[in-house]
């Protein structure tokens, strides 16, 4: 753990003078240089003019995010009670819900004007409300992190928006393909690396009714916007023209159409209404060889099949398989989601300068790891000066999910990764994602594929057209970018 050493003062002896050089010394010899020293004692003198700023009128932060679990509760409510001992005039009141209630409850407070201080927002929506004016910049928080300690295209991608960073990650992780690896070495078989090698494992690995191949979600729609946009990138492609256009109508989304379609071959028929949770539980419990999941299914493992809970059963696949049109191998050329909500501070909020230093408290690593340590393999730190951490890397459930935690991070620092509906850099600045995002578009034209029977160009041309009449409407509501 990184220590605040801004409360220590330097050892003097007993009738020893404390001169300059004696001052340096001491300083030298507790480890700390001048530099350091230095960057302390501007720290308190900020910290001070922090405090006079706020004053001593009560404050209350209200803070929405998207982790409603117990143990993340319990973590973010210890950070709020130590910042409360900081600014004790400050008091931070949380409220966790999960994606679909929380956008759906921020868009509403933000329509009546009275939005949280500070909340979380997918990556595409902070593109969409910082260019119609809503953000307020949190530059501040990135410069106090240190700019060069939080992985540059985590930092960077949907955040930074050509003239500020509007939003900061709370936490990251890669989606990765989750499979039983005890059942495929039975099988002798290996992890594939192409669409047509999957296919195969598939067939050999769906046994049903005991058990079957793979396990997509099928509702609520955002889980369909998430396959179709990696469908399309696993295969080379990407969803967006240079503008923000839609570019739907080419071969990379229709093989990403038709592959979509392939894979229900190996999954329930019941799998449109199956959840993301269910499909968590139905790798863990053994209804399912495979799945594209998150590190947080390590608690689904332990409470479905704790007596297999460890990597020899269950295992992350190095890299999704690839489609005909990826010009590369799935080792250089893979696609998958980083998965990392922002923190936002709104400018129609009260509190914006106590909302900028909470944040900054909250990232500082003595609190920061506890937020981590909620969920140790899915809630993955921003800072490298933490995931570099002993404290950090010793976690007895990251030393047992290891490689799972070693395959999120070679994904990412590979660039291997990329939020919700963007497959290149340039779509994270694209104003209307969140519209695009939350209109049902997407989805529909997956449904119109897969279960009504349409060919992809005649679906891909129909939510062409839709979309460009959406962004049409939108267009006028932005005011920046």
């Amino acid at each position: 753990m990184q220590h605040d050493h801004s409360s220590r003062g330097v050892p003097v002896r007993a009738g020893q003078e404390t001169t300059r050089r004696t001052f340096l010394r001491n300083t030298l010899q507790t480890g700390m240089g001048l530099g350091v020293t230095l960057t302390i004692v501007n720290g308190r003198v900020q910290a001070q003019e922090t405090k006079k700023k706020l004053g001593s009128k009560p404050i209350t932060l209200n803070v929405w995010h998207t982790e409603p679990n117990p143990k993340s509760q319990k973590a973010f409510d210890q950070i709020a009670s130590d910042f409360n001992k900081e600014y004790p005039n400050i008091t931070v009141k949380q409220q966790g819900m999960g994606w679909g209630e929380h956008e759906g409850q921020l868009l509403a407070s933000l329509a009546a004007g009275s939005p949280p201080d500070i909340s979380h927002a997918i990556q595409y929506v902070t593109p969409s409300l910082a260019a119609k004016g809503l953000l307020e910049p949190v530059d501040d928080v990135i410069h106090a992190i240190g700019k060069d300690d939080i992985f540059p295209h985590i930092r960077d991608v949907g955040a930074w928006q050509g003239d500020h960073w509007y939003g900061i990650t709370h936490g990251w992780g890669a989606e990765i393909l989750l499979y039983r690896r005890d059942w495929a070495e039975k099988k002798g078989l290996q992890e594939p690396r192409t669409w047509a090698d999957y296919y195969d494992w598939l067939k050999a690995m769906n046994e049903p009714p005991g058990h079957y191949g793979l396990a997509l979600t099928g509702t609520p729609g955002f889980f369909v916007n998430e396959d179709v946009y990696m469908f399309t990138g696993e295969n080379g492609g990407g969803i967006w023209k240079e503008g923000g256009r839609p570019n739907l109508s080419n071969d990379h989304v229709y093989g990403a159409l038709e592959h979509y379609k392939k894979l229900t071959e190996f999954m329930s028929p019941g799998w449109l209404g199956h959840k993301y949770v269910d499909n968590l539980a139905a790798i863990a419990s053994g209804k399912v060889a495979c799945t594209p999941t998150w590190g947080r299914t390590v608690g689904y493992i332990e409470k479905y099949s704790p007596d297999i809970a460890d990597p020899e059963h269950f295992k992350p696949m190095d890299f999704k398989p690839v489609g005909p049109m990826n010009p590369g191998p799935a080792e250089t050329h893979m696609f998958t989601q980083n998965d990392g909500e922002q923190w936002v501070v709104y400018k129609q909020g009260k509190n914006k300068e106590a909302a900028i230093e909470f944040l900054k408290f909250f990232f500082r690593n003595e609190n920061y790891v506890k937020w981590c340590d909620s969920v140790p393999i899915h809630i993955l730190p921003i800072k490298k000066s933490l995931f570099n951490s002993d404290e950090y890397l010793n976690h007895p459930e990251r030393q047992k999910w290891k490689f799972w935690l070693e395959t999120q991070r070679k994904l990412l620092e590979n660039k291997r990764v990329m939020p919700l509906i963007m497959n290149r850099e340039p779509d994270s600045r694209i104003p209307w994602l969140m519209e695009v995002a939350n209109s049902g578009i997407l989805p529909d034209m997956v449904f119109d594929v897969i279960d009504k029977g349409k060919t992809p160009q005649e679906a891909t041309q129909k939510a062409e057209a839709r979309i460009n009449k959406l962004i049409d409407q939108v267009k006028p509501t932005i005011k920046k970018g």
